[in-house]
């Protein structure tokens, strides 16, 4: 998992595709513990959630929080 997945991240599922590097992956952390998304990431609010737009070994990623739940995916560059 990339360092800047909050620290209390938990209830955390992953599918992954070997072949393409695609990575999906959900988990409940503690909204309050953000900080380290907004740091690494790109910010967009939107009315009910939050997106985070990052970059990780060679991959953007997408995630999505809302109440302390995110739903995360890669796609290679």
């Amino acid at each position: 998992m990339p360092s800047f997945i909050p620290k209390s991240a938990a209830d955390i599922h992953e599918q992954h595709d070997i072949d393409t590097n695609w990575v999906k992956m959900t988990f409940r952390f503690n909204s309050g513990d953000a900080k380290s998304l907004s740091t690494a990431c790109d910010v967009q609010q939107d009315k009910d959630k939050v997106v985070y737009l990052c970059k990780n070994r060679g991959s953007k990623i997408k995630i999505i929080t809302k109440d302390g739940y995110a739903k995360y995916s890669s796609k290679s560059i």
